[in-house]
Protein backbone atom coordinates (compact mmCIF):
# COMPACT_ATOMS: atom_id res chain seq x y z
CA UNK A 1 0.00 0.00 0.00
CA UNK A 2 2.81 2.27 0.81
CA UNK A 3 4.55 1.65 -2.51
CA UNK A 4 1.60 2.20 -4.58
CA UNK A 5 0.81 5.32 -2.86
CA UNK A 6 4.22 7.00 -3.53
CA UNK A 7 3.81 6.10 -6.97
CA UNK A 8 0.64 8.09 -7.40
CA UNK A 9 1.69 10.98 -5.20
CA UNK A 10 4.73 11.07 -7.57
CA UNK A 11 2.76 10.33 -11.01
CA UNK A 12 0.19 13.90 -9.36
CA UNK A 13 3.65 15.80 -8.73
CA UNK A 14 5.22 15.39 -12.19
CA UNK A 15 1.92 15.79 -13.76
CA UNK A 16 1.21 19.11 -12.04
CA UNK A 17 4.73 20.18 -12.65
CA UNK A 18 4.23 19.78 -16.10
CA UNK A 19 1.01 21.32 -16.08
CA UNK A 20 2.94 24.54 -14.35
CA UNK A 21 5.83 24.52 -16.96
CA UNK A 22 3.66 23.88 -20.18
CA UNK A 23 0.71 26.09 -19.19
CA UNK A 24 -1.72 23.40 -20.40
CA UNK A 25 -5.21 23.39 -19.20
CA UNK A 26 -5.77 19.75 -19.95
CA UNK A 27 -2.92 18.69 -17.65
CA UNK A 28 -4.39 20.84 -15.15
CA UNK A 29 -7.57 19.05 -15.07
CA UNK A 30 -6.07 15.95 -15.01
CA UNK A 31 -4.21 16.84 -12.03
CA UNK A 32 -7.20 18.55 -10.40
CA UNK A 33 -9.18 14.90 -11.03
CA UNK A 34 -5.80 13.10 -9.84
CA UNK A 35 -6.31 14.72 -6.56
CA UNK A 36 -10.06 14.74 -5.76
CA UNK A 37 -10.47 11.37 -7.12
CA UNK A 38 -8.80 9.37 -3.93
CA UNK A 39 -11.05 11.58 -1.75
CA UNK A 40 -14.34 9.84 -3.50
CA UNK A 41 -13.00 6.81 -3.33
CA UNK A 42 -12.57 7.02 -0.13
CA UNK A 43 -15.88 8.40 0.65
CA UNK A 44 -17.73 5.32 -1.43
CA UNK A 45 -15.67 2.80 0.42
CA UNK A 46 -17.22 4.17 3.77
CA UNK A 47 -20.94 3.53 2.06
CA UNK A 48 -20.07 0.36 1.08
CA UNK A 49 -18.59 -0.61 4.59
CA UNK A 50 -22.25 0.64 6.07
CA UNK A 51 -24.23 -1.20 3.25
CA UNK A 52 -22.67 -4.13 2.67
CA UNK A 53 -24.75 -7.62 3.91
CA UNK A 54 -23.96 -10.66 3.59
CA UNK A 55 -25.47 -14.02 4.51
CA UNK A 56 -23.92 -17.90 5.11
CA UNK A 57 -25.68 -20.76 4.79
CA UNK A 58 -24.99 -24.77 5.23
CA UNK A 59 -27.02 -27.72 3.71
CA UNK A 60 -26.93 -29.14 6.69
CA UNK A 61 -25.85 -28.88 10.81
CA UNK A 62 -25.67 -32.25 10.91
CA UNK A 63 -24.01 -34.65 9.10
CA UNK A 64 -22.08 -38.32 9.36
CA UNK A 65 -18.28 -38.77 8.95
CA UNK A 66 -17.36 -38.97 5.15
CA UNK A 67 -20.38 -37.05 4.09
CA UNK A 68 -19.83 -33.44 2.13
CA UNK A 69 -21.42 -30.44 3.61
CA UNK A 70 -22.49 -27.46 1.05
CA UNK A 71 -21.79 -23.83 2.16
CA UNK A 72 -22.86 -20.97 0.40
CA UNK A 73 -21.78 -17.61 1.38
CA UNK A 74 -23.81 -14.40 -0.45
CA UNK A 75 -22.43 -11.04 -0.12
CA UNK A 76 -24.83 -8.19 -1.75
CA UNK A 77 -24.46 -5.01 -3.06
CA UNK A 78 -27.45 -2.76 -2.75
CA UNK A 79 -25.95 0.27 -3.91
CA UNK A 80 -25.32 1.78 -7.33
CA UNK A 81 -21.32 2.02 -6.98
CA UNK A 82 -18.99 -0.92 -7.56
CA UNK A 83 -17.52 -2.70 -4.76
CA UNK A 84 -13.82 -2.78 -6.36
CA UNK A 85 -11.99 -5.53 -3.73
CA UNK A 86 -13.58 -7.76 -1.54
CA UNK A 87 -11.63 -9.82 0.77
CA UNK A 88 -13.15 -12.91 2.24
CA UNK A 89 -11.04 -14.81 5.01
CA UNK A 90 -12.29 -18.11 5.93
CA UNK A 91 -11.87 -20.04 9.23
CA UNK A 92 -8.97 -22.13 8.91
CA UNK A 93 -9.88 -25.37 9.75
CA UNK A 94 -8.79 -28.68 8.56
CA UNK A 95 -12.37 -30.06 7.86
CA UNK A 96 -12.43 -26.94 4.98
CA UNK A 97 -10.43 -28.39 1.86
CA UNK A 98 -10.45 -24.95 0.09
CA UNK A 99 -8.44 -21.92 0.31
CA UNK A 100 -8.54 -19.40 3.09
CA UNK A 101 -9.36 -16.43 1.39
CA UNK A 102 -11.40 -15.43 -1.83
CA UNK A 103 -11.21 -11.91 -3.70
CA UNK A 104 -13.88 -10.82 -5.16
CA UNK A 105 -15.80 -7.69 -7.03
CA UNK A 106 -19.42 -6.72 -7.06
CA UNK A 107 -21.11 -5.11 -9.47
CA UNK A 108 -23.68 -2.38 -8.64
CA UNK A 109 -27.11 -3.66 -7.01
CA UNK A 110 -25.95 -7.28 -7.48
CA UNK A 111 -24.60 -10.26 -5.56
CA UNK A 112 -22.14 -12.68 -5.64
CA UNK A 113 -22.10 -16.31 -4.14
CA UNK A 114 -19.33 -18.01 -3.00
CA UNK A 115 -20.06 -22.23 -3.08
CA UNK A 116 -17.68 -24.39 -1.65
CA UNK A 117 -17.68 -28.35 -0.27
CA UNK A 118 -17.06 -29.04 3.59
CA UNK A 119 -15.51 -32.76 3.51
CA UNK A 120 -16.72 -34.60 6.73
CA UNK A 121 -13.26 -36.16 7.22
CA UNK A 122 -13.49 -36.38 11.19
CA UNK A 123 -15.62 -36.62 14.08
CA UNK A 124 -16.35 -33.70 16.23
CA UNK A 125 -18.07 -30.58 16.17
CA UNK A 126 -16.78 -27.56 14.18
CA UNK A 127 -17.20 -24.11 13.75
CA UNK A 128 -17.36 -22.94 9.65
CA UNK A 129 -17.51 -19.87 7.57
CA UNK A 130 -15.82 -16.31 7.39
CA UNK A 131 -13.43 -15.10 9.88
CA UNK A 132 -13.09 -11.37 8.57
CA UNK A 133 -14.03 -9.36 5.35
CA UNK A 134 -11.78 -6.64 4.31
CA UNK A 135 -13.22 -3.86 2.01
CA UNK A 136 -10.60 -2.02 -0.24
CA UNK A 137 -11.22 2.00 -2.19
CA UNK A 138 -10.45 1.61 -5.91
CA UNK A 139 -6.74 2.59 -5.23
CA UNK A 140 -6.49 0.26 -2.23
CA UNK A 141 -5.29 3.10 -0.37
CA UNK A 142 -7.48 2.47 2.67
CA UNK A 143 -8.68 -0.51 4.15
CA UNK A 144 -11.45 -0.98 6.42
CA UNK A 145 -12.65 -4.40 8.26
CA UNK A 146 -16.26 -5.19 8.41
CA UNK A 147 -18.06 -6.13 11.61
CA UNK A 148 -18.93 -9.87 11.34
CA UNK A 149 -21.87 -11.92 12.98
CA UNK A 150 -21.44 -12.92 16.40
CA UNK A 151 -22.89 -16.31 16.23
CA UNK A 152 -20.74 -18.72 13.66
CA UNK A 153 -21.79 -21.76 11.88
CA UNK A 154 -21.74 -24.88 13.58
CA UNK A 155 -21.51 -28.47 12.12
CA UNK A 156 -21.81 -31.78 14.13
CA UNK A 157 -19.73 -34.64 12.51
CA UNK A 158 -21.20 -37.71 14.00
CA UNK A 159 -19.70 -41.06 13.21
CA UNK A 160 -20.68 -43.62 10.45
CA UNK A 161 -22.14 -47.17 11.90
CA UNK A 162 -19.91 -49.97 10.13
CA UNK A 163 -22.10 -52.96 9.49
CA UNK A 164 -20.58 -56.03 10.48
CA UNK A 165 -21.63 -59.51 8.80
CA UNK A 166 -19.48 -60.79 11.02
CA UNK A 167 -16.79 -61.03 13.91
CA UNK A 168 -14.91 -64.58 14.44
CA UNK A 169 -14.09 -62.86 18.11
CA UNK A 170 -17.49 -62.85 19.17
CA UNK A 171 -18.24 -66.61 17.50
CA UNK A 172 -20.45 -68.65 20.15
CA UNK A 173 -22.19 -66.00 21.90
CA UNK A 174 -25.05 -65.42 20.31
CA UNK A 175 -28.30 -66.19 21.64
CA UNK A 176 -31.09 -69.13 21.42
CA UNK A 177 -33.46 -66.96 20.09
CA UNK A 178 -33.63 -64.70 17.15
CA UNK A 179 -34.85 -61.40 16.49
CA UNK A 180 -37.68 -62.27 15.10
CA UNK A 181 -39.23 -63.95 18.43
CA UNK A 182 -42.24 -62.89 20.10
CA UNK A 183 -42.17 -61.50 23.45
CA UNK A 184 -43.29 -64.69 24.78
CA UNK A 185 -40.06 -66.71 23.33
CA UNK A 186 -37.73 -64.28 24.84
CA UNK A 187 -39.42 -65.06 28.42
CA UNK A 188 -38.62 -68.21 27.85
CA UNK A 189 -34.75 -67.52 27.98
CA UNK A 190 -34.73 -64.47 30.29
CA UNK A 191 -36.26 -63.19 33.24
CA UNK A 192 -37.75 -59.67 33.79
CA UNK A 193 -36.34 -57.81 36.29
CA UNK A 194 -37.99 -54.34 36.15
CA UNK A 195 -40.57 -52.57 34.40
CA UNK A 196 -40.21 -48.90 33.19
CA UNK A 197 -42.22 -46.31 31.40
CA UNK A 198 -41.74 -46.89 27.33
CA UNK A 199 -39.08 -44.69 26.11
CA UNK A 200 -38.67 -44.12 21.79
CA UNK A 201 -35.81 -46.24 20.91
CA UNK A 202 -36.60 -49.44 23.09
CA UNK A 203 -37.95 -52.76 21.57
CA UNK A 204 -41.81 -52.66 21.19
CA UNK A 205 -41.56 -56.38 21.90
CA UNK A 206 -40.86 -55.14 25.20
CA UNK A 207 -43.35 -53.72 25.67
CA UNK A 208 -46.40 -54.90 28.70
CA UNK A 209 -49.34 -54.89 27.09
CA UNK A 210 -51.61 -55.98 30.03
CA UNK A 211 -50.07 -53.08 32.39
CA UNK A 212 -49.99 -50.84 29.89
CA UNK A 213 -53.94 -50.97 29.26
CA UNK A 214 -54.23 -50.54 32.79
CA UNK A 215 -52.11 -47.70 33.78
CA UNK A 216 -53.12 -45.40 30.19
CA UNK A 217 -49.89 -45.19 29.43
CA UNK A 218 -46.97 -47.60 27.38
CA UNK A 219 -44.60 -49.53 30.00
CA UNK A 220 -41.62 -51.36 28.90
CA UNK A 221 -40.28 -54.69 30.31
CA UNK A 222 -36.51 -55.15 30.87
CA UNK A 223 -34.85 -58.43 30.77
CA UNK A 224 -32.14 -59.75 32.82
CA UNK A 225 -31.37 -63.04 30.97
CA UNK A 226 -30.04 -66.17 33.14
CA UNK A 227 -28.32 -67.47 30.77
CA UNK A 228 -25.71 -66.40 27.86
CA UNK A 229 -22.55 -64.78 28.13
CA UNK A 230 -21.40 -61.79 28.74
CA UNK A 231 -18.47 -59.59 26.54
CA UNK A 232 -17.00 -56.84 28.51
CA UNK A 233 -14.95 -54.27 25.86
CA UNK A 234 -12.97 -52.26 27.24
CA UNK A 235 -11.80 -49.21 25.39
CA UNK A 236 -8.63 -47.19 25.92
CA UNK A 237 -9.23 -43.38 25.52
CA UNK A 238 -5.75 -41.35 26.53
CA UNK A 239 -4.83 -38.89 24.70
CA UNK A 240 -0.88 -40.25 23.59
CA UNK A 241 -2.18 -42.27 20.89
CA UNK A 242 -2.67 -39.32 18.91
CA UNK A 243 0.61 -39.30 17.98
CA UNK A 244 1.13 -42.71 16.73
CA UNK A 245 -2.25 -42.62 14.45
CA UNK A 246 -2.87 -38.36 13.74
CA UNK A 247 -6.14 -37.08 14.49
CA UNK A 248 -7.93 -40.04 12.94
CA UNK A 249 -7.87 -41.80 16.13
CA UNK A 250 -10.93 -40.61 17.53
CA UNK A 251 -12.79 -41.40 14.55
CA UNK A 252 -11.03 -45.37 14.57
CA UNK A 253 -11.90 -45.74 18.38
CA UNK A 254 -15.63 -44.68 18.45
CA UNK A 255 -16.14 -46.40 14.89
CA UNK A 256 -14.88 -49.51 15.90
CA UNK A 257 -16.74 -49.45 19.21
CA UNK A 258 -19.94 -48.69 17.42
CA UNK A 259 -19.43 -51.29 14.49
CA UNK A 260 -18.98 -54.29 17.32
CA UNK A 261 -21.73 -53.03 19.82
CA UNK A 262 -24.09 -52.83 16.50
CA UNK A 263 -22.92 -56.21 15.69
CA UNK A 264 -23.19 -57.66 19.11
CA UNK A 265 -27.01 -56.30 19.58
CA UNK A 266 -27.83 -57.63 16.07
CA UNK A 267 -26.86 -61.10 17.56
CA UNK A 268 -28.51 -60.45 21.10
CA UNK A 269 -25.40 -61.18 22.43
CA UNK A 270 -25.06 -58.83 25.85
CA UNK A 271 -21.91 -56.60 26.34
CA UNK A 272 -20.48 -54.12 28.96
CA UNK A 273 -18.57 -51.04 27.59
CA UNK A 274 -16.00 -50.03 30.12
CA UNK A 275 -13.58 -46.81 29.67
CA UNK A 276 -10.68 -45.68 30.89
CA UNK A 277 -11.32 -41.75 31.17
CA UNK A 278 -11.18 -39.52 34.36
CA UNK A 279 -15.34 -40.55 35.20
CA UNK A 280 -14.61 -45.08 34.33
CA UNK A 281 -17.68 -44.70 32.63
CA UNK A 282 -19.21 -48.09 32.35
CA UNK A 283 -22.31 -49.07 29.64
CA UNK A 284 -24.19 -51.86 29.64
CA UNK A 285 -25.99 -52.67 26.35
CA UNK A 286 -29.11 -54.74 26.24
CA UNK A 287 -31.11 -53.60 23.67
CA UNK A 288 -31.40 -50.55 20.92
CA UNK A 289 -32.29 -48.15 23.43
CA UNK A 290 -28.84 -48.68 25.19
CA UNK A 291 -27.41 -48.89 21.52
CA UNK A 292 -28.39 -45.46 21.55
CA UNK A 293 -27.01 -44.56 24.55
CA UNK A 294 -23.60 -45.58 23.78
CA UNK A 295 -23.69 -43.56 20.25
CA UNK A 296 -24.60 -40.40 21.84
CA UNK A 297 -22.08 -41.15 24.81
CA UNK A 298 -19.27 -41.71 22.07
CA UNK A 299 -20.17 -38.47 19.78
CA UNK A 300 -19.87 -36.35 22.98
CA UNK A 301 -16.72 -37.87 25.05
CA UNK A 302 -13.39 -36.26 25.04
CA UNK A 303 -10.51 -38.09 24.67
CA UNK A 304 -8.43 -37.32 27.97
CA UNK A 305 -6.46 -38.09 30.49
CA UNK A 306 -7.65 -40.92 32.80
CA UNK A 307 -6.74 -44.37 33.89
CA UNK A 308 -4.29 -46.97 32.28
CA UNK A 309 -6.12 -49.74 30.68
CA UNK A 310 -5.02 -52.15 32.83
CA UNK A 311 -5.74 -50.62 35.92
CA UNK A 312 -9.53 -50.32 34.50
CA UNK A 313 -9.52 -54.24 33.91
CA UNK A 314 -8.56 -55.03 37.18
CA UNK A 315 -11.02 -52.77 38.82
CA UNK A 316 -13.52 -54.55 36.61
CA UNK A 317 -12.43 -58.38 37.38
CA UNK A 318 -12.60 -57.13 40.90
CA UNK A 319 -16.42 -56.60 40.70
CA UNK A 320 -17.54 -59.05 38.17
CA UNK A 321 -15.06 -62.12 39.31
CA UNK A 322 -17.24 -64.11 36.37
CA UNK A 323 -15.44 -61.95 33.73
CA UNK A 324 -14.08 -64.21 30.98
CA UNK A 325 -14.68 -62.73 27.68
CA UNK A 326 -12.45 -59.76 27.26
CA UNK A 327 -12.46 -57.05 23.91
CA UNK A 328 -9.28 -54.81 24.93
CA UNK A 329 -9.64 -51.96 22.37
CA UNK A 330 -6.07 -49.85 22.48
CA UNK A 331 -3.13 -48.58 20.75
CA UNK A 332 -0.45 -48.97 24.09
CA UNK A 333 0.54 -53.15 24.14
CA UNK A 334 2.22 -53.50 27.13
CA UNK A 335 3.45 -56.63 28.90
CA UNK A 336 0.94 -56.35 31.93
CA UNK A 337 -2.21 -56.15 29.59
CA UNK A 338 -0.47 -58.97 27.19
CA UNK A 339 -0.37 -60.77 30.86
CA UNK A 340 -4.04 -59.80 31.56
CA UNK A 341 -5.16 -60.86 28.34
CA UNK A 342 -3.33 -64.94 28.38
CA UNK A 343 -4.49 -65.25 31.60
CA UNK A 344 -8.27 -64.94 30.54
CA UNK A 345 -7.07 -67.33 27.30
CA UNK A 346 -5.59 -69.81 29.97
CA UNK A 347 -9.14 -69.86 31.89
CA UNK A 348 -10.40 -70.78 28.71
CA UNK A 349 -12.54 -67.70 28.14
CA UNK A 350 -12.06 -65.68 24.98
CA UNK A 351 -9.67 -62.60 25.05
CA UNK A 352 -9.37 -60.29 22.12
CA UNK A 353 -6.95 -57.45 21.19
CA UNK A 354 -7.54 -55.03 18.88
CA UNK A 355 -5.05 -52.08 18.52
CA UNK A 356 -5.30 -49.09 16.43
CA UNK A 357 -2.04 -47.42 14.49
CA UNK A 358 -0.63 -46.38 11.90
CA UNK A 359 3.14 -46.05 13.38
CA UNK A 360 5.33 -48.90 11.57
CA UNK A 361 8.05 -48.22 14.12
CA UNK A 362 5.51 -48.62 17.09
CA UNK A 363 4.27 -51.81 15.50
CA UNK A 364 7.97 -53.51 15.12
CA UNK A 365 8.06 -52.67 18.62
CA UNK A 366 4.81 -54.54 19.35
CA UNK A 367 6.04 -57.36 17.41
CA UNK A 368 6.99 -59.49 20.03
CA UNK A 369 4.37 -58.98 22.03
CA UNK A 370 2.01 -59.52 19.25
CA UNK A 371 3.40 -62.56 18.44
CA UNK A 372 2.85 -63.73 21.68
CA UNK A 373 -0.21 -62.88 22.04
CA UNK A 374 -1.18 -65.00 19.45
CA UNK A 375 0.76 -67.96 20.14
CA UNK A 376 -1.18 -68.45 23.07
CA UNK A 377 -4.34 -68.30 21.15
CA UNK A 378 -5.38 -64.22 21.57
CA UNK A 379 -6.90 -62.64 18.13
CA UNK A 380 -5.51 -59.41 17.29
CA UNK A 381 -6.38 -57.01 14.69
CA UNK A 382 -4.34 -54.21 13.94
CA UNK A 383 -6.72 -51.26 12.34
CA UNK A 384 -4.43 -48.07 10.48
CA UNK A 385 -7.56 -45.94 9.53
CA UNK A 386 -11.59 -45.91 10.16
CA UNK A 387 -12.15 -46.56 6.77
CA UNK A 388 -10.57 -50.37 7.51
CA UNK A 389 -12.48 -51.42 10.23
CA UNK A 390 -14.98 -53.46 8.45
CA UNK A 391 -12.25 -55.30 6.01
CA UNK A 392 -10.03 -55.73 9.40
CA UNK A 393 -12.78 -56.91 11.64
CA UNK A 394 -14.69 -59.65 9.15
CA UNK A 395 -11.53 -61.25 8.68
Amino acid sequence: MLKRSVLYILTVSALMYAAVYIGEKTLYMIVFVMLIAPFFSVLMLFLSFFRLKYYEAVSTEEAVRGEKVDYTLTIKNRDLIIYPFVKVNFLNNNEMKWSNEEEIYISPLHKQTIQKVIQCRHIGKYTVGVESIELWDFFRFVKLRLKLKKENITIQINPRIVKLHGFNAAAGYESDFGSNSISIKVEDYAEISEINKYHSGMPKKNIHWKLSAKRNELMAKKYEKTEGKVIYFFVDMEPYFMLAVGSGAKDIIIETVLAIAKYLLDNHIQAVFCFNDKSLKTLKMNGFYDFNTLYVSLTDMQMEHGFKITDVIKITRMKHFDMNNVIVLTSNITEELTEALTSAAKMRAKAVLICYDNDTVHQQQNAMLVDDLKEKGVPVYYIRHADEIKNVLEK
